[in-house]
């Protein structure tokens, strides 16, 4: 693996085996206890990379644009992800399935300026059959969920994440499948998971690419290669995302505001760490 290649590509080669910054191997992390995954705050931004810089823990590396279009050309660094995903879905008590295995290149860029240029293509420029991928609450759901069912936790925003890097990267089936499972639990507790938490999943699995979850709006400001994603110019996207979302929760929004405050003081400084090492915070909201 040569050296000059972008950091993320020699951590997620299984060649290469490269380390991040605290000397950790990605089969390291994936092999952590549940314990590990609930207590360790500084892993996630390397398992599951954002195009987005984080403030609050500077070495994290991001996806540029050569580390995308390796992930969406190669099917091992795609693949060794997916085992990210596994093993983080299963701490959740998930469990992913799939019909077709992931054997396709994504182009990075499109050949041209049609829609089409941007589908997926096998090596040998084929459209490849469609995955068919899904993910089910598994049978210890009960038990892997209480750390994180319930109202405001840092692992909400470790999910929002892990979708937005997974379309990012070219595994947009199974952004897709978890964020449709999460839905799922969103329906069935009802009241265990708040609406602007779930308002943050939908923008992490539906918006633009160049759109941030937590950006209002599109000022142009994402990398270019973001844009090519989408087959748009730069400035040229939609305007405010999932704008009926944005809408609909700006009240409901202010009052869970409020209920954290009144209901949550003993863990606000813990829990503001977390948010704070793993996605950019709202800023009408203190803790999650």
């Amino acid at each position: 693996m040569p050296l000059n290649q972008p950091p993320l590509v020699r951590f997620y080669d299984s060649k290469s085996q490269s380390k991040d910054p605290k000397g950790r191997t990605l089969a390291s992390i994936q092999a952590w206890p549940d314990s590990k995954l609930e207590q360790s705050h500084d892993y996630i931004q390397i398992l599951f990379p954002l195009p987005e810089g984080s403030p609050f823990n500077t070495w994290a590396p991001v996806i540029d644009a050569p580390t995308c279009h390796a992930f969406r050309t190669r099917p091992d660094l795609r693949a060794n992800l997916r085992k990210s995903l596994d093993r983080m879905l299963d701490f959740y008590g998930f469990t992913l399935y799939e019909s077709t295995p992931d054997t396709s290149t994504v182009p990075l860029l499109p050949s041209s300026s049609s829609p089409s240029s941007m589908n997926p293509t096998t090596k040998n420029g084929a459209t490849p059959t469609t995955r068919k991928v899904t993910v089910h609450m598994s049978p210890h759901f009960s038990e892997a969920s209480e750390s994180w069912l319930v109202r405001f936790d840092h692992n909400h925003l470790r999910m929002t994440r892990m979708i937005r890097c997974l379309r990012v990267l070219g595994l947009e089936a199974e952004a897709g499948a978890f964020y449709a499972a999460l839905k799922q639990v969103h329906g069935e507790f009802e009241g265990r998971i708040s609406a602007k938490t779930m308002m943050f999943w939908t923008r992490a699995a539906e918006r633009p690419l160049f759109l941030a979850p937590e950006d209002e709006r599109d000022q142009g400001s994402a990398a270019g290669w973001l844009y090519a994603l989408e087959g748009v110019k730069k400035g040229g996207g939609r305007q405010n995302g999932e704008a009926e979302d944005d809408g609909e929760d700006s009240e409901e929004d202010s009052e869970e505001d409020e209920d954290e405050e009144d209901t949550d003081d003993d863990d606000d400084e813990e829990d503001e760490e977390d948010e704070e090492e793993e996605q950019r915070p709202d800023p009408r909201r203190k803790t999650k």
